[in-house]
């Protein structure tokens, strides 16, 4: 068995350089693909809170670094029913808070255009200290997102969302005093 010659091992090294670019290159474009796409996330945001009640926002944000097309949210309609109050079951009607809520879930109210950076929101009923609220405050809601980039290219989320209010994190917060006298 004789060594390879000279230019033997010129052909090894540069079919090996060859490959190695070849694979340096996929994990590039696979790296770019991962960081310059749409991340769509959702959130329950405090409307308006006070002493009595809490109005809630359904907010919608792209936080990636390109558009998001198409942006839809998934829900089971049992999931739903296990946040709401026991009234809002009985009560369902196409003007309803709960038709307005669930709205948010349907084809009116997919996104067709969500530039990155941006947020969309829509009214997402209310809590109250009584019988009559709509949410049952501190209720947990998974939620499905399905979105598309400007080449077609499609993502999915899963996410679970908490009926609370935004303005504190565990619940409180401080309000400043409005004196104007």
């Amino acid at each position: 068995m004789s060594l390879p010659s000279p230019d033997d091992w010129k052909t090894i090294l540069s079919v090996l350089a060859l490959g190695l670019s070849l694979v340096s290159f996929w994990f590039a474009r696979k790296s770019w693909l991962q960081s310059n796409r749409p991340i769509v996330s959702v959130v329950v945001e405090t409307h308006a809170g006070g002493n009595e009640s809490i109005a809630y926002n359904l907010a919608v944000s792209n936080t990636g670094n390109r558009p998001a097309t198409n942006v839809r949210i998934r829900v089971k309609e049992n999931d739903v029913e296990a946040c709401v109050a026991e009234w809002v079951k009985n009560l369902k009607g196409p003007s309803t808070t709960y038709s307005r809520v669930m709205r948010c879930f349907s084809d009116d109210g997919e996104i067709p255009l969500l530039l990155n950076g941006k947020t969309m929101t829509n009214s997402f009923g209310y809590t109250r200290g009584d019988q009559q609220t709509f949410w049952r405050y501190g209720s947990s809601l998974p939620i499905e997102i399905e979105y598309c980039d400007l080449d077609g290219r499609k993502y999915q989320s899963k996410q679970t969302i908490r009926i609370k209010d935004s303005a504190g994190f565990a619940g409180g917060i401080w309000k400043s005093s409005s004196n104007n006298s």
